[in-house]
Parts: C-alpha cells; structure tokens; sequence
C-alpha cells in the first residue's frame, strides 16, 4: 500500500499507471538488460511482475508526507528457455562478389542453397550464399538477428537486433532494435543512420552517412558493406578498396571511424546474417481485448518438431488472465511429456499440464501474470492449439477467491446468517480442474429472497447456459460445468435480501480416452444413443449429463431401452450417478430388457467407459424429468426388502405436506412388489374418484399411475420395471392413520424367454416349450396382479415335472404375495387343479436344475372373483351362562373377521368371564399394542375395559355390569386357532373366590389372579409351597407385570424362606424368566395389590431339586491346572471367587459322568474381561467325545445354562496378563443325556455397524457406518434396538463426533422411544470428550443419524444394555 497522490484514491477497482510526475510513493522496478521500466503505487491487491532478462533493480521511493504500510514481496528465478542456435542464413565473401546487398534483397530467389563451401565464414569460396526461407522473414519466427564479420575465419566484429516479424526484409535493420553492438554511443539512436539499400549496409550518423562530400570533421561510421559503386554517387577515401569488389568495412575504434580521414577503419573478408528462429513471446494484455494465441503452422499444417515456445502473459495488477482454448490436439501420453503445454500461474505458482485431444478448456490466473510453454519432440505432430486470451477484471473482495483443490466446501459470506455487508464487486468464486476433468457444484442448502435487483448465479463459459440464474427456496441440486471452470456470483446486499447456501464442489474426472462429453435438458425430453454405430473402436469414451434447471425443483428419468455391453468382467460398463446424492450403480452386462433410473435431485452423469479392446457397445435411452418434493418427505430404497409407512404412522398423517414420496430402485433384472398391510386414507369425492387424499403408484417404465384412497384391505401392487414411484397427496383437509406396507424386489420375468406380468382379467399360461420339454436350467417368474378388490384363482390343466419326493429339483412354487400362503409342486399333479389366492397378486416361480428335464410341465390359465375380505359374525347371548367360541374354532379363525357378542344377564348381576383357550395373533411389534387381531372387552357403556391379543393361558374377567360386548377383530394377514371363554351371572356382592393356595407336589403353577387379565385391586394371595425335607424349591416366574415402584410399596410379590428367613420382594415389568430357589423345603409367596393401577400378574412354576450335601466346589486351579472329578453334582467357582481372580491363570475341570449321563452346567453369576472373540479372560465349556465347546465373557445376563452332548465335560478358565475382573459362580449336575449341546445365555453380539438395522440382544455394541473412518454424506441411518418387555433399555455414547452446529441442525443423533409414544430425546452433535448415557422408557427405542451433505465425522461408538424395572430388595 503506497501514496498514490489522488489518482486512484483508494478505490481497489481502479487501475492507473504510476509515473515520476504523479505518484509521490511508489516502487520502481528494472529489467537491466532490457532498460525496462515499471512502476507501481497505490492500493494494490497480491500481484506479479516477471522480467526478460536474468538482472531486477527494485526501488522504492517516498516522500514527506502520508505514511502508508509499504509494500512485502518474495521473489524467485523462472525458467527461461535457452537461445536457439544461431542459423546461417546469408553469407558472402570479398574477391568476386559485387552486389551483394541487392541479394540480400532479392525476394525472389535463394543462391547457392547447395554449396557447402558457400557457407563458411573462411574466403575458402567466394560465392554468395542466401537461404531461401529468409524470402517468408514474416511466416518463420525470427526472434533475433546478427551481423558477424570474419577474417581468417575469426570474429571481427557483431550486431544483434531484434528481429521483427515484418514482409520487409530491411525493417529489422533499425537503431530501436540493436540489442548488441561492441560500440557504446550506438545505444542512443539519436542522429545516428541504419540503412540497407541496393548499395550495401552502414551505420553512420547524419554527418557520415553517404552524401555528396566525405569531408566533415564530425561524420561518424561504424558498419559499411560497400558494394562497388555505379559512379553515381562520391564515395570516401576509404572506400576506394571497394572499385572492383564488395568489401565489408568496420570501425575498430570504440567511437566509431571519423569519414574524413577513414582511421581505424579495416574491412573483413566475409560477411554473415543469422537468425535464431524461436516462439517466446511477451505479451502485454490490454483489458477486454483479446488475443489469439496459436502453434505453429496452426491451421495450414501440423506443428513442427522441437518446438520449444515460452509465451509469456501480463496485464496490469488489477486485471487477471483466462485462455480459452478454441481447439488443442496433441500427441495422447501426457506422462511422457512428448508433446504438451505447461500454463503457470505466475502468481500462485500453480500449472498444468496437458496434452492429446482437449475440448472447451478454460484456464484463469489468481492475478496478472502467465506462462504458457509450449514442447515438441521429434515424434508425431498434430495439428496444435489455438487460444484466446483475454484480461479480465478481478475482483478483490473478501469473499472471492480461485479454488484449485479437488474438493472442498461452499459458504455465503457470514454463513449461518444473511452476508451482513455490501461488497461493491459482489462475492465470487472460481474453481478450476485440470484440463480434462469437469466441475460439479452440490447445494444441498439453497434460499435466496431479494426485493430488488441483486443476482446469484452460475457462471459456466462453455456451457450453453452461459449464465444459471438462481433464486427461491431450492431443494438440494447439482451443476456440471461443460469446461473445466466453473465460478458463482452473487451480490450480497443487506435489508434488500437474504440469502443462504451451502454446497461442495468437486473434479468429475473424464474417463481416458475421452470421447465426447455431451448436455441434455431434461425439462424437455428427448433421446440420445452411444456410440455411433459406425464407430465400434476402444477409444469413444463418453460422459452423458442429464439434468433440468435448478429452480424447477424437477429429477431425471432415463430409460434404457438397449444396452449392449460385449466385453466382460466391467472391461465396459455403464454407470449412472446422481450427483447431489452419489447415488450411483453401474451396469457390466447387456440388458435384454428396458429398464429405468430415477436420479434423487436434478442432475444425472451417466458414464459410458468403452474398454480397452476394439468392441461393438451400444446404449439407446430416452430422458424426462419428473417434479420433486420437499426432501424432508423424500426417500429412496435400494435394498432388496424392506418396510415404509406414512408420516407419523400409526398416528394421524399431517395434513401441511402436499406430497410424500418413496422411490423404489431395483437393478434392472428385478421388479418392485409393493404390499400394503393397513391403508387408510381420506375417501373419494362424489364422484368416485380419489382427489382429495391418495395414494399413488407409479410404474417408472410404463409410466402406468395407479391411485387408491379409502380404507382398502392389504393389497399389493406390482411394477412392470425395476423401479416404482410411491406418492402420498394430501390436502389440507381431513387426516386419517395412514398405511404401513412392505417391499420387495423380485426377478423380473423375461418375457423373450419364459414367465411374464399378467394383470388382465383373464388369460393362460404355460411352462417353457409346453408341450414340448421345458429344458435344463429354467428361471421363469409369473407374476399375476389384479384389481386391489379382487383375487385370483389359478387352473392347472396339466402340471408334470421331474420326480422328487423333496421338490428339490424341477419345482413349480405359487405363493400369494398377500398372505404368504405358498405350495410347491413336482412330480405328476393330479389335474384338474385350482388354487385361489386371498390377495390380489400371485407369484409363480418354475425352477428346473441341470439334470433329467424330459418333461412337459404346466398349462393352465386363470380367472379373477370379488375378494370376501370381510367375515361379519353378530350374536347376543341371554342366558345366565355359556359359551363363546371364535369363528371355525377349533381351527383356525378366518382373515378380517368383524364379530360382536353381546351378553345380557339379569339386572342388579355382574359377569364372569373365563377365557379357557386364547390364541391370536401377537401384538404390533412397532407399537406394542394389539393393532392386528384382537378381542376387546367393552361394558353395559360400551367403554373398553381391556384390548388382548397374543397367546394366553386360562384367566378371567369380572365385568361389573349386567351387559357385556365383546368385539373379535382379525385382520388380512395372519390366522391362529382363537379362543374359548365361559360366561355366568354373579352377585354384585359375592366376592371373588379366594386366591390362596398350598401345594405339596414336586411340581406345579401358579398365577396372580386373572391372569393373563389384569389382577384386582385390593388382594392379597398366599401361596406355600411345602415339600419333602430333602427338597428345596426352585420357582421361575415366566412372566412378570406389576406396578412397579422404588422399594415397591404398592403391588409386588414377596417370596420367602420360611425356615432360612431368606426373602426377595419383586414388582415393575419384566418379559424373561426370574428365578429364585431355596435353601429349605418350606416357601411362601404373597402377592399384594392396592386400590389402583392393575396389570396383568404373572405365571409361576415351581420345581423341586435336591438339598446339596457336601458339594464340590471347584475352581480347576486346586492342583496344579487340572481337576477331574465324578461327583454327579457340585459348585464351579473361578479362583479366588468372590474377590477378582488372578491374572495369567490356566485352569480345568474335568467332569466324567454315567455313559447315559450329561453335563448341565448353570452360571448364576459371571463377570470376565470382554471381547469380541473372547481373546483375552474366557471360559470354555468342551463336550467329549464330539469336542463340541463353546467360549463365554464379558457379562452376559445370568442365569445361562449349557448341556453337554456327552458324558464328558470340561470347564476351562484362562487369564491373561491384563485386566481382572469379578469372575463367576455356578452349578453342574448329571441330567439325561439328549444328543445336542444347548446354551441359553444371552451374550453380546458382535459390534453392529449398518446404516440401518435391528438388534435383539440384550447387551451390544453399535457404531455409525465405516467407524472409525466418517460416516457417510446424505445419511438416512436407523438402529433400532428392542430388549424384552419389563426391561429398558441404556445406551451408553463412548466415543462422539458429529458435525457441530449451534442447533444440530446439519448432522445430528436422535433417540426415539417408540414404546413411548415416539417421544424424542434432543439432538446431540460435536465432539464429547467425555462417555455420556441415556436409558429409555420402553423396551423398543431408535437411534437415528441425520447427515446433510457438507461435512462427516467419525460418529459415534455405543454400548446398550437391557436393565430391568424390577426393583428387588431382600
């Protein structure tokens, strides 16, 4: 930053030259061979300055006024290329020669071109040599040009001049282009005469030039090649040597040869020009006009051989330089460095270098320097390059820059927020690949208001949408540059807009050797095909792009209707690629079927690679483009099978979305079926028709739009191609719950082959060939769908296959997709045969194998029938007692049954309902509640007293009410047997019979009353066990729901030992065994209820066992590292139990039991050092003979069991040197041998690390994907963890790195509760230093990662744990 008086001011858009006379401050910069002189001042942004020569004198002046900060710059040497050699191109010899200047003018003609002896620089001939190029001085790139005199073949004397390109072959003799003379005083031009006419060469001043006397004091010579004179003009003393023959005269004193007396003047014996013929050039770059830059011969011919060309670009501080490369073709091996150009940017110091065949290739500099050279071998030549280079403003605001990295991230100035302050030049950005690569830019955040006038936009130069203009809230999109640059602009402009945006960038790089690179407008479809059938070669490689403009919100649809790929194992192979999503497949094989692909956002690249070897590919497709919704209610499913549901399902969908989407992408070999189990929508309008809310499905081959609305039983729905388009519309009107439904992909019948799509009313079909034999090796796929409201009835007429006891072979399998009901025939089938689906779409599959296929297989056809979805069953019962049965009972009940019972006993009664057989279908495992087959028991009010569903044993209901209605509902898809409940009249006053009970078997159960009902208030139940004096009890409560409570003061069960004193006192919700055993025979359990919130109790059984006597208790460490033993009972503990065990311990025992015996082994406490693998502390448990074993650590949940196949076990224990833990206790006992080990101990699984997926266990570990390495860009991910009911569920986050935003806003982790009402913890991003935990309401809970498309981490590393609400004190 200098003083530049008042010129610029301080403007940084403003460029004036500095000079001596206006600039106070300012720098001064010399190029000492060249004298030339720049000067600089002023605010200046980063700038370079390059000289010719290899000598800088840099100074730097200021005056007595302002001080301003001065100036810092560094500086460094560039390459220059080295002279060419000097080129002989005119020679003549003193003795016979006498017009020698008027050959050198000679235009016409070269002389003695063949004579060698004419060019030498000795007087060995005396002819005149002139080489007929210097006749084309303006086509052959003369850059200098030299005078030499020689005597005796040494150098008297030489001048260098620049040499000009002109069709004038005496321009180049002028005083302004002397670069070298040995005289000092000819560096001022000043009076001083060069001339070249038909009488010769010199250089003289005005005094001494030829004239008319030669008699002047002052007259000055330094070169005069006389050549003989005609008479016609006086000639000085000295040049009388010249009467008969040209003579070559020079001075050989330092101030050149006074003309009046001719002393010091000597003349040589040969006379010589030569040229250095080289392309460097220095090129001054005036703003906004544009040269044109070129090889040589560019045009006419091929470049020639070792050329070796420095250009050298510069423009004023406050310009930049862009080439752009109209055409470029050179050699192809870019890494041979044969034939290429290097472009550098002088200022960053950055270059490329590029070579073979390039289209639109844009090249920007950060400031105001350039180099680009230019390199031949002596190979193969080409047609070369033609560019023009223009100088362009820079612009110099904070928020512009010029990106070179592959990669990178995006902002708007003051991101998160609006820019909050105007910059005058606007904010740009440019970002430049090598030559042969794109750009593409990825907004996944894009909105921008304006009121008036401030623009943002693309900038793509080669693109046929120069300028891509953006505003509006715009959903994630992409733009490809057609050039290798691609830049934006916008203005920031605060209180007048608001504008946000975040994208990436990144290189596409071109596939080698490229081909061709080609844009399609997708708002308007079309076609396109590759390659060009007359063009089967190995080097037509091409990228296709596909898209429509960003603010249409709009995707791409392309269609494949003929993909032919000859080469083998992907040596060819098409990719498509969504490029805001990276969604991506690629595609090695021909695909006899039409198939589609669906991009998520608005751009597609499809990649045609054409392998190395010469083939015949071929790729039609057609394009189009579809309307986009929010991405909030947008996803797309690729795996093979899967669920998906409205919003807020099972709840009411909201109604403020216009559209929900689902995209359904299978390979091109599947189909998409589509089964909806529960749909509920708004209905049709008046006419009919679903306008209102609907659902519809859409068929992306055949473009086939099917709408359903209403409730409609499941149905399903099948695609013709591999992908389908499910859509939710919704108006703003009513709310209904939705549906839930489940995919699959299937194979695709291959109509040119066998199998096929029937969705008419009627028709045949057959196997392969019928009547003929169907052949080895068969795949066919029948796919039969129908109107949602009717089913299908299939009749075989012939059904013969290979014979096969197990339908392994040649099979024919028919399932209904709806059900699931499926059979499978071979064999000779008995015909006529009729099988009738439930549903609306059936899959036939015929597989035949590689053996015996002599046979004729199948024809049939089929029909179509109104579905009987719904079962209504009504009955009242008057009676004072009796019975109810489900419908068919005791088979199974029917599908969408809709039955009412209503009982009425006599007023001032109540009604005692005992359910003596209950089998439904289970509950919903995503709501836990009884959403498909149920019985619901309602009062003399009609208000439900209970919901039940799943399997029960015998319980009872008392309903206080005289009137009781009992509801059987059963949906579409499942059946079980159903149930069985007796009825009778009661007093109002009679109390329930008492639930106290004594048991003195070795065996039995007992419930909480009611059960599976909830148990009354107010009760209290005493149940003793006493047994033999020998025996202890041991009692397993197989299930367990209470109200639970700290201390559980309020409904529990309270076991007890009543000789020991031993006590336990249980309550809460527990699904899984709890077991307890005595020490004595005598034990009472007492169950207690309050006056408010019942459950459902729990069943117990109680078995008896042995009082151990003296019992082993072993470790296998007592001697040495073995212990055998034949005890049929005893203790296992580890060493040292119960204080941690040692380290690098080794121990066994071995257990050698009655040959008809086997080893059961209980673990009731077990804490060892984890592993996955169980590397480290373990215990192994062998069985002999077989060596079965298996391994344990870590802390599974105890009590676990393990039986031995054998009468031979071993218990081994190993330590290692690291990390003691607790150890363990248990039992083992000789029981009945049964053939199989058996192991019952819930251990943790191995580390989950999907994107998304289920887990079961009840301990585990899970991470985002690829942890340690980042989670994945655009991430959709869900781990869902159910543990069994009466548990919940504690995740533990050990390591965390999410994306930081101030409200999680771009990346985040959220738990669901979905055993909670969906309830959601807040999100949680950045980086945790420390573990932190969260423990649930439920057994089933969600953890979700949310990732937008910016920036990854490496997520996060999670432990979970089921713990259980039971509270035990004791």
């Amino acid at each position: 930053m200098i003083e530049n008086g008042d010129l610029c001011g301080r403007s940084r858009s403003c460029y004036i030259p500095c000079t001596e006379e206006t600039a106070q401050d300012f720098i001064e910069i010399l190029d000492v061979y060249y004298s030339e002189i720049s000067m600089y001042c002023g605010y200046l942004p980063t700038f370079s300055w390059v000289s010719k020569g290899n000598e800088v004198l840099l100074r730097f002046y200021s005056d007595e006024n302002e001080d301003f900060k001065g100036f810092s710059a560094s500086y460094r040497a560039i390459e220059r290329r080295p002279p060419s050699e000097w080129e002989l191109v005119f020679r003549a010899a003193s003795g016979r020669e006498r017009n020698a200047a008027s050959k050198w003018l000679d235009e016409s003609r070269g002389y003695n071109e063949g004579a060698k002896a004419a060019k030498s620089v000795t007087v060995g001939s005396l002819q005149t040599y002139k080489n007929r190029i210097v006749n084309e001085w303006e086509n052959i790139g003369v850059r200098k040009v030299k005078i030499e005199l020689y005597k005796s073949g040494n150098v008297l004397s030489a001048f260098i001049f620049e040499g000009i390109e002109s069709s004038n072959l005496t321009d180049w003799f002028e005083c302004e282009n002397l670069i070298y003379a040995p005289y000092s005083n000819l560096y001022n031009c000043t009076d001083l005469v060069f001339k070249i006419d038909e009488e010769g060469f010199e250089i003289a001043n005005e005094l001494g030039s030829n004239g008319d006397n030669c008699t002047d004091a002052d007259g000055l010579v330094w070169l005069d090649l006389q050549d003989v004179p005609d008479g016609s003009y006086t000639t000085c003393s000295y040049e009388d040597a010249a009467a008969t023959t040209t003579r070559f005269f020079y001075s050989t004193l330092p101030e050149g040869t006074p003309t009046n007396t001719g002393t010091g003047m000597e003349y040589a014996d040969v006379f010589t020009i030569w040229i250095q013929r080289d392309c460097d050039q220095h090129l001054i770059m005036n703003p906004s006009e544009p040269k044109f830059v070129e090889s040589e011969d560019y045009g006419f011919a091929n470049y020639p051989h070792f050329e070796y060309c420095d250009m050298y670009f510069t423009t004023d501080p406050l310009q930049h330089i862009t080439f752009n490369f109209k055409d470029f073709i050179m050699q192809t091996d870019c890494e041979l460095q044969r034939d290429y150009v290097v472009i550098e940017d002088v200022t960053s110091e950055y270059s490329d270098l590029f070579c073979g065949k390039q289209s639109d290739v844009e090249w920007t500099t950060t400031a105001n320097n350039a180099i680009l050279r230019f390199r031949t071998d002596a190979s193969i030549n080409y047609a070369g390059f033609q560019a023009e280079v223009v100088a362009l403003s820079r612009n110099t605001e904070d928020c512009s820059s010029l990106l070179r990295s592959s990669f990178g991230n995006l902002t708007n100035l003051d991101y998160p927020d609006s820019p909050q302050y105007i910059r005058p030049q606007g904010c740009s950005t440019l970002v430049h690949a090598p030559p042969a690569d794109r750009v593409v830019f990825s907004f996944n955040k894009f909105s921008f208001d304006f009121d008036i006038g401030p623009e943002f936009v693309i900038v793509d130069n080669f693109g046929n949408d120069l300028l891509v203009p953006l505003s509006g809230h715009l959903y994630p999109f992409s733009w490809t540059s057609a050039s290798n640059e691609l830049a934006l602009w916008y203005y920031p402009q605060p209180y007048k807009s608001y504008l946000i945006y975040r994208s990436s960038y990144r290189r596409l790089v071109q596939p080698l050797p490229a081909g061709c690179l080609e844009f399609y407008d997708a708002e308007f479809s079309g076609f396109f095909d590759w390659p060009l059938l007359a063009m089967p070669t190995g080097s037509q490689n091409c990228f296709t792009i596909i898209r429509t403009h960003p603010v249409l919100n709009r995707r791409v649809t392309v269609t494949f209707s003929n993909l032919v790929l000859q080469l083998q194992e992907c040596d060819a192979y098409l990719q498509v690629q969504d490029s805001t999503t990276s969604r991506n497949d690629k595609y090695c094989t021909t695909a006899q079927v039409s198939f589609t692909w669906t991009s998520d956002t608005n751009e597609a690249i499809i990649k045609f690679y054409h392998g190395p070897l010469p083939a015949l590919h071929q790729v039609e497709a057609e394009y189009r483009s579809l309307q986009r919704v929010d991405p909030q209610w947008y996803q797309v499913f690729t795996e093979d099978s899967g669920h998906f549901w409205s919003p807020n399902y099972p709840n009411l969908y909201p109604n403020d979305i216009p559209v929900a989407e689902y995209l359904f992408h299978a390979n091109a070999f599947q189909l998409v079926l589509i089964v909806f189990t529960d749909f509920g929508v708004e209905g049709p309008d008046v006419n009919g028709t679903c306008r209102n809310d609907y659902v519809r499905l859409y068929d992306l081959l055949d473009q086939r739009k099917d709408n359903y609305c209403n409730d409609q039983p499941p149905f399903g729905w099948c695609s013709s191609g591999n992908e389908a388009l499910v859509s939710l519309i919704v108006d703003k009107t009513a709310q209904k719950r939705g549906f839930y439904a489940n995919y699959a992909f299937l194979p695709r019948p291959d109509p040119a082959a066998c199998g096929g799509l029937f969705n008419s009313d009627s028709g045949e079909f057959s196997s392969p060939n019928y009547p003929r034999a169907y052949g080895n090796n068969q795949l066919c796929v029948y796919v039969f769908q129908v109107a949602s409201d009717k089913r299908i009835t299939l009749q075989f007429d012939q059904l013969v296959t290979q014979p096969d006891v197990k339908c392994e072979k040649d099979h024919l399998e028919v399932q209904d997709k709806i059900t699931g009901r499926k059979n499978v025939y071979c064999g000779t089938v008995g015909v006529p045969l009729t099988w009738t689906s439930q549903g609306n779409v059936i899959v036939m599959t015929f597989i035949s194998d590689l053996t015996d296929s002599a046979y004729s297989g199948f024809t049939g056809s089929y029909t179509i029938s109104d579905r009987e979805d719904t079962q209504t069953c009504i009955e009242e019962f008057m009676a004072q007692s009796g019975t109810i049965k489900s419908p068919r009972f005791p088979s199974d009940y029917y599908n969408n049954a809709n039955c009412r019972y209503e009982i009425t006993v006599d007023e001032g009664f109540a009604i005692q309902l005992t359910f003596v057989e209950f089998n439904l279908e289970p509950v919903n495992p995503t709501t836990t509640s009884c959403d498909f087959d149920y019985v619901e028991i309602l009062d003399g009010n009609d208000v439900s007293q209970d919901k039940l569903c799943g399997s029960r044993g015998p319980f009872e209901r008392r309903i206080i009410s005289n009137k009781v209605t009992l509801i059987f509902s059963s949906d579409f898809i499942s059946f079980y047997k159903g149930f069985v409940v007796n009825y009778e009249q009661v007093s109002l006053t009679t109390p329930p019979p008492s639930c106290d009970q004594v048991f003195t078997g070795t065996s039995g159960v007992f419930t909480s009353p009611n059960y599976p009902g909830n148990y009354p208030d107010n009760t209290e139940c005493r149940i003793e066990i006493n047994v033999a004096d020998t025996l202890r009890v041991k009692i397993t409560f197989t299930d367990f729901s209470l109200e639970g409570y700290p201390n559980c003061p309020y409904d529990y069960v309270k076991v007890t030992d009543i000789e020991e004193g031993i006590m336990e006192k249980y309550c809460g919700r527990i699904d899984g065994p709890i077991e307890w055993r005595s020490e004595s025979h005598n034990v009472l359990v007492l169950f207690h209820s309050d006056d408010r919130t019942p459950s459902s109790g729990f069943t117990a059984i109680y078995e008896t066992e042995p009082i151990p006597v003296g019992a082993l208790s072993l470790s296998g460490c007592e001697s040495g590292s073995l212990v055998e033993t034949s005890a049929q009972f005893g203790q296992l503990i580890s060493p040292n139990y119960p204080r941690p065990y040692s380290l690098n311990q080794n121990c066994r025992v071995r257990i050698t039991l009655r040959p008809e015996k086997a080893c059961l082994i209980t673990f009731t406490e077990f804490a060892l050092e984890a592993h996955p693998k169980c590397a480290y502390d373990y215990v192994e448990l062998t069985s002999f003979p077989d060596g079965a074993s298996e391994r344990f650590c870590g802390t599974p949940f105890v009590p676990f069991t393990w039986r031995s196949t054998g009468n031979i076990c071993e218990v081994h224990f190993n330590s290692d040197a690291f990390v003691p833990s607790q150890g363990y206790r248990g039992s083992f006992e000789a029981v009945e041998a049964v053939g199989r080990i058996t192991v019952a101990p819930t251990t943790e699984a191995p580390t989950a690390s999907e994107c998304n997926q289920e887990l079961s266990h009840k301990s585990g570990t899970f991470t985002t994907p690829n942890y340690p390495a980042k989670y994945p860009l655009n991430a959709k991910c869900s781990t869902r963890i159910r543990v069994p009911e009466g548990f919940l569920i504690q995740v533990s986050f050990r390591q965390f790195d999410v994306e930081d935003e101030p409200n999680c806003n771009w990346d985040y982790v959220e738990i669901v509760d979905n055993g909670a009402g969906g309830v959601k913890t807040k999100r949680f991003c950045g980086n945790f230093q420390q573990s932190f935990t969260h423990t649930s309401l439920s057994n089933d809970i969600e953890v979700k990662l949310v990732s937008d498309n910016y920036e990854s981490k490496t997520g996060y590393f999670a432990s979970y744990k089921a713990v259980s609400n039971i509270v035990n004190i004791g």
